[in-house]
């Protein structure tokens, strides 16, 4: 029953108004001051990149294999002279198609007509007169099956889901036990680490069509004696006692040098033609090149670690993308997605928790301590040929490089270092040693570990909220200077929960995660926020990563 409402007095007119819905949550501001468009209340929406509020698209598992997303049906029209049930495969007798039984149904308007609804199909199922064998003839076919579709809009509907239901089925989580330490993609495969089962190593696992398989970790050994000769990527090393082969696949000088006869280091190696033993090793028709004292194992990880990586191919055009990593329980690591190599640096606890490349050094953190690697050499840790660690007196939270301007503050167009810490923030300007300032920005201004990210400028959570370091230069510690004071008091509550963070490119979203399943969604316009609306998640968040692809989607 609809009310009448009065007329309007006499020389009034009703005028159209139009409200954009934008803004985000807004539990700060009195209600008649709060902007039209803005929400006092809201769970599992998201602000559009255009505005306005939409239902989150959601996520699904993933394992390498089909999408569950993306399956696809097909209708069989069949008489059935046996039993098949929901859950059978069934086959064609004559062309030895095949498909899942996900539904058996009859068509509206003709009941007398059975069909099978099919998912994971084999074969175009084009033989309209063959039997159907399940176990024996069961059946027979009365017409070529039609893939996506059905006879109303309702059943195709719930056919896909039923197709999806079952492709999510096969999909596992990455093999091990605990939380996913974290991931990368290199080119169309994805990689992620985890405790192995027992809890001994971890293992880094790779995304295939037939689901997650473990990599085989490189073999390496430790070498001393290395004399003049300088042994190459790709060179054949000849064991001079046990005549065994394998190719040099990375190799790393830690102590010595080849000019001078005592490099010693390590070398990663791979197509072993046997077992090797203590002895020298030749290379070609040079022989005695350095000593091992034992035979080559493969490199292990030990279990525990959260990953941080960045992925560079040190400014060579020509080479391949490498992905260094960093994870707190063991020395930082580089993978090509075939070769694997530690990279030791000498510290006597090796095991960095933060990793980037900057300006082709590889720049990592070991709780207070920055280092880098020598100038294009990521293997290369000496400071006589330009490594160099500084200690900043506080827990590194992350690192983080963006455009950047001179230590006075000119902007100069150059790209400069963000040194995170809990309760600092330290600016890296210039090239290389020969050139560093580094530079104490304002007090009072931190970092939560993990929630770094760039849209458009650097994005982190601070004391104050989500801050945007642009912002940060101008007003310092001050409340406004965060992106988030509408939500003030919810993200005081959230901040010791952040987990994890991560872009949406296609969104123009940061995305905030907590440890009590929920999460904080806001979109950018350029650099300003639309605002922020909170969501909550079916499953608790760990980790998460996202990069983009060759074509500027979303890798992972």
């Amino acid at each position: 029953m609809f009310k009448r409402l009065p007329k309007l007095p006499a020389g009034y007119d009703a005028q159209p108004a139009v409200t954009q819905l934008d803004g985000g949550l807004d539990l700060e501001t009195p209600k008649w001051k709060v902007a039209p468009g803005a929400v006092r209340d809201s769970l599992n929406y998201e602000i559009s990149v255009e505005g306005g509020y939409q239902d989150l698209t959601g996520y699904e598992a993933f394992d390498g294999q089909a999408a569950p997303s993306a399956a696809s049906y097909s209708i069989l029209d069949v008489t059935i002279t046996g039993a098949i049930v929901v859950g059978d495969t069934v086959t064609g007798a004559t062309t030895g198609d095949t498909g899942y039984v996900i539904a058996k149904d009859t068509y509206p308007d003709n009941v007398t007509q059975t069909y099978l609804v099919l998912t994971k199909v084999v074969g175009d199922w084009d033989n309209a007169t063959e039997d159907i064998t399940v176990s024996g003839v069961q059946g027979n076919v009365d017409a070529v099956a039609y893939a996506d579709s059905a006879p109303t809009s309702l059943r195709a509907a719930q056919y896909k889901n039923l197709a999806a239901d079952q492709y999510r089925s096969d999909i596992a989580a990455v093999t091990g036990e605990g939380d996913v330490w974290g991931g990368f993609s290199l080119g169309a495969t994805k990689y992620a680490i985890r405790n192995k089962v027992g809890g001994v190593t971890a293992g880094l696992f790779k995304s295939t069509t037939s689901g997650w398989s473990e990599v085989a970790l490189n073999e390496e050994v430790a070498f001393t004696g290395g004399g003049t000769h300088v042994l190459l990527e790709g060179d054949t090393l000849t064991g001079a006692t046990s005549t065994q082969t394998a190719t040099l696949e990375r190799v790393q000088v830690t102590s010595g040098a080849w000019s001078t006869g005592d490099a010693a280091g390590w070398l990663i190696i791979s197509s072993k033609s046997g077992a090797f033993q203590a002895e020298n090793l030749d290379e070609g028709a040079n022989s005695d090149v350095c000593t091992i004292g034992g035979d080559f194992a493969a490199a292990t990880l030990a279990p525990g670690g959260r990953l941080d990586y960045d992925i560079s191919n040190f400014a060579d055009p020509a080479g391949s993308e490498r992905v260094y990593c960093a994870d707190g329980v063991n020395p930082c690591y580089e993978f090509d997605g075939t070769v694997f190599a530690k990279i030791r640096t000498g510290m006597t606890a090796d095991t960095p928790t933060h990793v980037k490349v900057h300006k082709n050094q590889l720049a990592l953190s070991f709780v207070g301590s920055f280092q880098h690697s020598s100038l294009g050499n990521p293997f290369e840790w000496s400071v006589i040929t330009g490594a160099l660690e500084i200690a900043t007196g506080y827990v590194i939270t992350g690192l983080h490089t963006q455009p950047g301007s001179d230590s006075s503050g000119g902007s100069v167009g150059v790209a400069t270092l963000m040194i995170a810490c809990r309760q600092r923030i330290f600016i890296l300007y210039g090239n290389d040693v020969s050139d560093w300032v580094l530079v104490r920005y304002r007090e009072k201004i931190g970092v939560y570990e993990w929630t770094i990210q760039e849209v458009a400028q650097t994005l982190f959570l601070d004391d104050r909220g989500i801050t945007d370091f642009q912002t940060a230069q101008r007003y310092g510690n001050f409340d406004h200077s965060a992106l988030s004071g509408r939500i003030r008091t919810l993200i005081n509550e959230k901040r010791p929960l952040a987990v994890a963070s991560c872009v949406v490119r296609d969104k123009n979203q940061y995305r905030l995660f907590f440890s009590d399943k929920t999460a904080l969604y806001m979109t950018m316009n350029g650099t300003d926020s639309r605002g922020i609306m909170p969501v909550l998640l079916q499953h608790q968040i760990t980790c998460v990563w996202s990069q983009e692809n060759a074509t500027g989607s979303e890798a992972g």
